[in-house]
């Protein structure tokens, strides 16, 4: 049994704690969460995100590296789509809020994701909700255009990432589709991946899952209460970090 006092999103944050213990304390107690249960940690990445932000003393790279850790064990389509819908919803609802930091964060987090080309019109179905901030911030708009970029090479759905490039460009004076080639260019892609999938299925250049934690210091500070439980605290502000993270020697179910 897991039992966890106080958020995940809180323990996520000591991914970046000075003491290197910690860190990998904290890797594997996110590795091990994942393999009892693999929608634990992607419903904490919202959270997670909003933590990031609030946190001063981290860097873009600080949150960055974080929110990589996070999303390796987000593999399951379903997860990748759903995500994109609240991602895309968080960044629309920031709108008029001085929320720049989260903002970033969130559309990092959109760029990294497992994407295939499968949830690519799904992306852009959701483009006026983070239209504005693309043409706000050079930063949102790069991680977007980190997406197509994956698939350059992918002939297949050429059209599809020329609208995206496209509609992800701030420049004014390029030439944004219509909605009626827009349209065309949907109908098209949807042609070309109903031809496609039972030939060869498409491929895109993805993000690898995540590999299993090896190489973890396994001399920790052990206790044995009797009953196996692992038992993370977040909730204890005191000096001694090891005591929020204590692994127990046997975990089950």
């Amino acid at each position: 049994m897991i039992l966890i006092k106080g958020e995940i999103s809180d323990i996520c944050i000591l991914l970046k704690d000075s003491e290197e213990k910690i860190r990998d304390l904290v890797k594997l107690f996110l590795h091990e969460l994942h393999s009892k249960n693999n929608d634990k940690i992607y419903n904490t990445i919202s959270e997670a995100i909003n933590n990031l932000a609030e946190k001063q003393h981290f860097t873009a790279e600080d949150s960055e590296e974080v929110i990589k850790t996070l999303v390796k064990y987000v593999e399951k389509d379903k997860q990748i789509e759903t995500l994109l819908d609240n991602l895309c919803a968080k960044m629309n609802n920031s709108l008029g809020k001085d929320k720049m930091n989260e903002v970033k964060i969130t559309a990092y987090t959109i760029s990294i994701l497992n994407i295939s080309e499968k949830h690519l019109p799904k992306l852009m179905d959701h483009y006026d909700k983070y239209k504005a901030w693309i043409q706000k911030d050079t930063y949102v708009r790069n991680c977007f255009l980190n997406v197509p970029i994956k698939f350059k090479k992918n002939n297949d759905i050429k059209s599809l990432i020329d609208e995206m490039e496209a509609k992800f460009s701030i420049d004014s004076s390029s030439h944004l589709p219509t909605s009626n080639e827009t349209l065309a260019i949907r109908e098209k892609f949807n042609k070309d991946l109903r031809k496609n999938r039972g030939r060869k299925g498409i491929q895109g250049e993805l993000v690898r899952p995540a590999q299993p934690l090896r190489n973890v210091d396994q001399n920790m500070e052990v206790e044995d209460n009797g009953d196996g439980e692992e038992i993370i605290d977040t909730t204890n502000n005191g000096t001694d970090k090891i005591n929020r993270i204590r692994r127990y020697k046997d975990i089950s179910m």
